[in-house]
């Protein structure tokens, strides 16, 4: 089991005539930093976006340990 970090951003247009999806909100969620970059430089770039707030998530991903680091397993549960 290990932390993972994502991070959620959610975009806001004006009108839903000028965005992509033809909503006014679309929710993504960036799996790297370098993703989360480009969809704020895109949101950027965009006039018609008015909002583009994201906020960084961490999540335990994977099986959880079964013993401690020194073998000794863990009760119950």
């Amino acid at each position: 089991m290990e932390w993972r970090t994502r991070w959620h951003i959610t975009i806001r247009w004006d009108r839903a005539d000028n965005s992509p999806a033809g909503v006014t909100v679309v929710e993504r969620v960036a799996d790297t930093p370098a993703e989360l970059r480009r969809l704020v430089q895109r949101a950027r770039a965009d006039p018609h976006v008015v909002a583009f707030p994201y906020r960084q998530v961490r999540e335990l991903v994977g099986d959880e340990p079964q013993e401690c680091h020194n073998g000794h397993g863990y009760a119950g549960g």
